[in-house]
C-alpha cells in the first residue's frame, strides 16, 4: 500500500527584542517524497492511511541529523514544513528548542530504542492502535476533548516531541504560537510568569480535527491556570525543575497545593483529568542528581552521571518531617512530595490553609489496574504519569548540562503511553 501525501502548514508567531511581531509561513510539504523505507512493511490505518506501527524507525533525514548515513558533518534537512527541532539531537536552552550541528553528538538512538522498548513492556496498552500518538488523536476526537501540556523547558521538549511524532507519521498538522503579556505587575516573580502558548491542530479527516496546547511557565500561577483550566479537558503539568529541594521544598508544596486547590474551585474550569507528568531525572554530580547547589556554591563539576540514590535528606526534614526518609531515598524527592500532596491533601499540616475539605486520590497510570478502575469525578484524583525511572537511565542524552535532553523519537514514548491510557480510561467509562 502506497504511503499517501500529507501536508502541514506551520504558522508561528514570534517576537523580536524590540517588540515587533512577525508571521512566519512555511510552504506545504509532502511526506511521500521523503519515504525511503519499504512502506509495505508497515501497518496502515485503514481509514486515514498513516502508519500505526508502535515504533517507527528513523527516516533518512533523521539519520542524516545524527550522521548515521555518512562520515560527513551532520545536517538537519527535514521535509519542508517540519521544524528543525524535529531533527535528532534537538534540545532546549532556556525553554527555546534548538538544533545545532555541534550539539548532542552522542545522541545514541541505538541505545534509547532498546531501553524504551524494555521499559514500555511494563505499561502495555490493552486495545486500539499500536501507535500511541495515533490513539491519543482518535481518543481526543471520540471524547471531543482538548489536551494541554503545561510547564517548564523540559515540558517544552516533551511538547516538541509530540509535534514531531505527529509530523513524522504523516499527520497534517498546524502549529500556532502566541506570546503572552504576563508582566511584572501580574507576576512579580519571573519564574511564575506565563510567557507562551502554542496550539497544535491535528487533522484526521476532512471533517475531524483535534487540538492540543502547550503553556510555558516555569512555575504555576493563577493567571496561567485560569487559561489552561478553562480551555482544555485534560491538563498534564510539571513545574518541578525550578524548586531545588534543599531550599525550596516548602515553596513547591505551597504552589502545588494552590494549583490543586484552584483547580477544584475555579468555576470556569472545563478540565476532567488533571495529571502530573513526573519531573525528569537530572544527572548532575549532586546528592540526588539535580541542579540544587546553585544557591549554595559558586560551582560544581558539570559531569553528567548516574544518580546516587543514597543521598542524605537532612536538609529536607524540617519541611518534610511527616514523610518517610527511607521513602525519599528510594523513589526520589518530587514523586514523594507530590504523592503526599495528593493523598494527604488537605489533612497534611502544611495544607491547613486549603479552602476545601475534599481529598485528592493518587492514581498511577502505569498501574496494571488503572484501566479497570473507574475514574473519580474531577477534583477527586490526580493522575500520575511516571517518567523519572525511565529518564534515570539515559545519562548519555545531555549536552554540557545535565537537565535537558538530546531528543530522539524514542525518548518521549512513555509519556505518550500514559496519556493514551488516561484517555482510554475516560472513554471506557463514559
Amino acid at each position: 500500500m502506497k504511503f499517501p501525501s500529507f501536508f502541514r502548514n506551520v504558522v508561528i508567531l514570534t517576537t523580536s527584542v524590540i517588540g515587533y511581531f512577525f508571521l512566519l509561513q512555511q510552504d506545504l510539504f509532502s511526506f511521500e517524497q521523503q519515504i525511503v523505507f519499504k512502506v509495505d512493511e508497515y501497518d496502515f490505518d485503514d481509514e486515514y492511511g498513516y502508519p500505526t506501527e508502535e515504533y517507527l524507525p528513523l527516516w533518512e533525514w533523521e539519520k542524516d541529523s545524527i550522521g548515521l548515513n555518512s562520515t560527513a558533518p551532520r545536517i538537519c534537512n527535514p521535509p519542508e514544513g517540519v521544524p528543525r527541532t524535529c531533527c535528532v539531537g534537538a534540545l532546549s536552552h532556556g525553554a527555546e528548542p534548538v538544533w545545532q550541528e555541534e550539539h548532542c553528538r552522542n545522541t545514541h538512538p541505538e541505545k534509547t530504542e532498546p531501553w524504551t522498548k524494555e521499559y514500555m513492556k511494563g505499561i502495555p496498552y490493552e486495545s486500539g492502535r499500536p501507535c500511541d500518538v495515533c490513539e491519543i488523536a482518535h481518543l481526543l476526537a471520540k471524547l471531543n476533548w482538548t489536551l494541554a501540556l503545561q510547564g517548564d523547558s523540559v515540558t517544552n521538549q516533551v511538547w516538541e516531541g509530540l509535534v514531531c511524532e505527529f509530523a513524522r507519521r504523516g499527520f497534517p498538522i498546524k502549529v500556532e504560537g502566541e506570546f503572552i503579556e504576563d508582566t511584572p505587575e501580574t507576576n512579580p516573580d519571573w519564574l511564575h510568569r506565563f510567557t507562551l502558548q502554542e496550539n497544535l491542530t491535528v487533522t484526521l479527516s476532512n471533517t475531524t480535527t483535534v487540538t492540543l496546547r502547550y503553556y510555558r511557565a516555569y512555575r504555576s500561577s493563577e493567571f496561567l491556570l485560569k487559561r489552561s483550566l478553562s480551555e482544555n479537558d485534560m491538563v498534564v503539568f510539571d513545574h518541578g525543575l525550578h524548586y531545588p529541594p534543599n531550599l525550596e521544598a516548602l515553596e513547591l508544596l505551597q504552589d502545588m497545593r494552590a494549583l490543586l486547590n484552584f483547580s477544584q474551585n475555579y468555576e470556569e474550569s472545563r478540565v476532567k483529568v488533571l495529571a502530573w507528568r513526573e519531573t525528569t531525572a537530572q544527572h548532575f554530580s549532586t546528592f540526588p542528581g539535580g541542579y540544587y547547589l546553585r544557591y549554595l556554591t559558586d560551582g560544581f563539576p558539570r559531569i553528567c552521571g548516574r544518580i546516587n540514590e543514597n543521598f542524605t535528606v537532612e536538609a529536607y526534614r524540617e519541611v518534610l518531617s511527616n514523610i518517610s526518609s527511607d521513602h525519599l531515598q528510594n523513589i526520589g524527592f518530587n514523586e514523594d512530595l507530590m504523592q503526599n500532596l495528593a493523598n494527604m491533601y488537605p489533612r497534611n499540616k502544611l495544607f491547613e490553609a486549603a479552602n476545601t475539605t475534599e481529598n485528592f486520590t493518587w492514581v498511577d497510570a502505569s498501574d496494571p489496574n488503572f484501566l479497570h478502575t473507574p475514574p473519580s469525578p474531577f477534583g477527586k484524583e490526580l493522575v500520575f504519569l511516571p517518567f523519572r525511572d525511565y529518564t534515570k537511565e539515559v545519562t548519555y542524552l545531555h549536552n554540557g548540562e545535565c537537565t535537558h535532553y538530546c531528543a530522539n523519537p524514542f525518548l518521549w514514548q512513555p509519556v505518550w503511553r500514559d496519556i493514551r491510557l488516561a484517555l482510554q480510561r475516560q472513554a471506557k467509562y463514559l
